[in-house]
């Protein structure tokens, strides 16, 4: 187009947040970002560097509760947790750091009432990156477990 596009609107206010969200800074920012749908969407969890203590929002005290419900119904049922790394490090130490992680939150969902039976853990290391190893912002949201049902 010669000239350019101009156009308008009468009445009508654009909301240009949500245009584009700018990705997270900070762990914590991406782990607020996680938002609850439904027990049958996945829930990502979001570490620090090098923790195995998952950064907790309302957003996933709440599919824990939808969870915890969901299964005492479906005993046949189970959530699926599968912790992830980003690349720093040795590829020996992510797989255990994720399988730590893992197990951690396993753990965690035990104490609040969810039977073992119904946890399964499985560690992929770094090999399952969501996002490029190769910026800061990548590597945050590499550092995860994603929780699924079963």
């Amino acid at each position: 187009l010669r000239g350019g596009l101009g156009f308008g609107f009468t009445g009508t206010t654009l909301n240009t947040t949500e245009l584009a969200k700018p990705a997270a800074e900070t762990e914590e920012g991406l782990a607020k970002a996680e938002a609850f749908k439904d027990v049958f969407t996945t829930m990502e969890l979001y570490f620090p560097v090098g923790k195995t203590t998952f950064i907790e929002t309302p957003a996933n005290q709440q599919f824990l509760q939808e969870a915890k419900k969901y299964l005492a119904a479906n005993r046949d049922k189970k959530l699926s947790l599968t912790g992830h790394t980003d690349s720093e490090g040795n590829d020996a130490n992510n797989l255990k750091l994720s399988k730590s992680r893992a197990a951690a939150v396993k753990a965690q969902f035990q104490r609040l009432g969810i039977p073992a039976s119904q946890l399964s853990t499985d560690g992929q290391g770094e090999t399952h990156p969501k996002a490029d190893n190769a910026t800061e912002a990548g590597r945050r949201a590499n550092r995860r477990v994603s929780i699924v049902v079963q």
